[in-house]
């Protein structure tokens, strides 16, 4: 999509998410039927963890709720209302909508990845994700530092990912039906998952056979 870089570059999206969590946070806690905790808005959970670090925000993974401090730091203004409409325009209407318009398409094909399924999220689109494969063993593993995830790595099974307008929710899983059963990747993707499990579960069978046996 011609938007996307844009999308990406302005950071509207962000802005968008940022306030959409500290009010979408609030409405969970408030609606609650019991808290034993007693937290009654975003606030509470940030004070929590700052009182209990060590079993909260343990090293070297999760140390950090700077997205917790800044929602509950940003608010429902004028630059959010505006973040909010050009979100759309760059998601919806001049993202998703006129690319299909555009090039004639009834749905975009894209890897999955942590940014696929930003422009549908935008525009209350549906996207589908299914298996398609697993990165080479000789990849470098991103993000370098200390982190719970990673966007590469050795074997990290990745998806394509079938994105398309409103109400097309019967034409995409019409599409990923007819993809699966002319790829099998789903089913190549169980063969070599059993056979990493197996040959794991092998090589801690005869280790603690070696270590019984000392």
């Amino acid at each position: 999509m011609q938007t996307f870089e844009e999308l990406l570059t302005l950071k509207v999206e962000q802005l968008v998410g940022t306030v959409d969590f500290k009010i979408d946070v609030n409405k969970y806690i408030s609606e609650l039927v019991e808290v034993p905790t007693g937290m009654k808005a975003l606030a509470d959970p940030i004070e929590f963890n700052k009182t209990r670090v060590d079993q909260e925000l343990p090293a070297p993974f999760y140390t950090d709720q700077s997205q917790f401090i800044e929602s509950e730091a940003a608010q429902v203004d004028d630059a959010y209302f505006a973040a909010l409409a050009k979100d759309f325009d760059l998601g919806c209407m001049r993202g998703i909508n006129a690319t299909l318009a555009q090039f004639n398409l009834d749905a975009i094909i894209l890897p999955t990845d942590a940014l696929a399924p930003l422009p549908a999220a935008i525009a209350g689109y549906p996207l589908i994700s299914v298996p398609l494969g697993f990165q080479p063993d000789d990849v470098k593993v991103l993000p370098e530092m200390p982190s719970p995830l990673h966007s590469q790595a050795p074997g990290l099974p990745f998806g394509i990912s079938f994105m398309g307008t409103a109400y097309s929710e019967f034409k995409l899983i019409g599409y990923v039906y007819v993809f699966e059963q002319a790829t099998h990747a789903r089913l190549v993707l169980h063969v070599c998952i059993a056979r990493n499990f197996i040959t794991l579960s092998s090589h801690k069978w005869s280790c603690n056979m070696l270590a019984n046996l000392g």
